[in-house]
């Protein structure tokens, strides 16, 4: 099983049925949550379907096993995940923005798929940012989508950042696949403009290196994504 990737654009819906993983200021400390039961197995790679994940503060899930630890930043790349799975929304170290209501949350939505859904948060580097999203599970059991929400801007920066969005399957979790090191579904968005999709903008990536670039240059304001922009992997 591969998958075919699309970008699009939704209707960004919050959830209303939902468990708070943590809200405000707790999203400032870096961590994981207990063991999430799935209401569906899920199946990537066409590997063994998984009943379980794991929700990281900093903007993943890794289904199966929990992360070593909690302050992992680059969650697609790192070798401290030992889940042969990992989709990641917008790895990165996240924390509360200064406005909106920060908040991490996990439920069914009203299609019966299950989301994970990140509202009003910021990077470590860059507080003054504001985003919203959520990685969605569709309920066929294969699909995976993440959709940008409202209220998503940027602010003026003096550094440069990449955030890892995509997913990842070990070899062992796919046949006649290279190992995890080398071959990704991971996305890279070099020029920071989240609203083109373009050969020079938006690309598949194809290794550990890939990344969701989230600063421009020096000074200069971040772009971040208009509402309802997703990104699916529809499995083939």
């Amino acid at each position: 099983m591969n998958y075919n990737f699309s970008v699009g654009n939704g209707a960004y819906v919050p959830l209303t049925n939902k468990t708070v993983f943590q809200s405000g200021t707790q999203i400032n400390t870096d961590a994981i949550s207990n063991e999430i039961t799935l209401p569906f197995n899920f199946t990537l790679y066409g590997g063994t379907p998984q009943s379980k994940v794991f929700l990281s503060n900093n903007g993943f899930i890794a289904f199966g096993s929990a992360p070593s630890k909690a302050t992992i930043f680059s969650p697609i790349s790192s070798s401290e995940i030992p889940s042969d799975y990992v989709f990641s929304g917008l790895g990165n170290q996240i924390i509360a923005s200064t406005v909106g209501t920060p908040e991490i949350a996990h439920g069914q939505n009203t299609n019966g798929d299950m989301v994970f859904e990140f509202t009003d948060l910021a990077f470590v580097t860059a507080p003054l940012v504001r985003f919203t999203f959520q990685m969605i599970l569709k309920s066929n059991g294969t699909t995976l989508q993440i959709m940008f929400g409202d209220n998503c801007t940027g602010q003026a920066i003096n550094s440069t950042r990449g955030s890892q969005i995509g997913l990842r399957g070990l070899q062992t979790a796919r046949p006649n696949a290279t190992s995890f090191t080398t071959v990704y579904n991971n996305l890279s968005l070099g020029n920071g403009n989240w609203n083109l999709y373009s050969p020079y903008g938006l690309r598949l990536g194809t290794n550990s290196s890939s990344s969701v670039t989230t600063r421009l240059a020096s000074g200069l304001n971040m772009v971040m994504p208009k509402s309802g922009l997703t990104y699916q992997w529809l499995a083939n």
